[in-house]
């Protein structure tokens, strides 16, 4: 799902205003190894095919996942934190040192966002599967060359079905 929406983010031009193009031309420029995916085989695109690089992108970070897992602390899948309001307050009092309590009024609040990703937008619920099963045959094939064996792996130990 995190794919979905990195991809989504950018296409819908990371919320610019009045046409603003700098960070969509950033990460087109710098953001990407075009030559990566060329090399690779991948379906070819154009600078304007901001779905088609984008999800390259995206797919090349999730390995960063291999060297996260690494270190010696606690990973936690925020699909974890948004299904579990215990965990999402023990996770605050670690990172406040128990300074910061909420209430169920405020918990009531926060989770009632949790479908509406940024504000202003309408309440989306993506399904993993759903979304990974409707993948046309090229995303499929970026997937496979894109995500190493090793970050899949992490993935799967982390509780994800790939």
């Amino acid at each position: 799902a995190w794919l979905f929406f990195h991809v989504r983010w950018r296409t819908t031009n990371m919320r610019m205003l009045g046409g603003e193009q700098g960070p969509l031309e950033h990460e087109w420029l710098h953001g990407c190894d075009h030559e990566l995916f060329k090399r690779l085989n991948l379906k070819p695109y154009k600078k304007e095919d901001i779905e088609i690089w984008t999800t390259y992108q995206g797919m090349w970070k999730m390995n960063d996942v291999a060297s996260d897992t690494k270190m010696p602390i606690r990973q936690i899948p925020v699909e974890q934190v948004v299904a579990n309001r215990e965990l999402f307050c023990e996770i605050i009092d670690y990172l406040t040192h128990g300074r910061v309590k909420y209430d169920d009024r405020l918990l009531d609040m926060i989770y009632s966002w949790v479908w509406t990703p940024f504000r202003g937008e309408q309440p989306l619920r993506a399904l993993p599967k759903e979304l990974r099963d409707d993948w046309p045959s090229w995303k499929v094939d970026a997937f496979d060359k894109l995500v190493s064996v090793e970050a899949q792996d992490c993935y799967r130990q982390l509780g994800y079905k790939l």
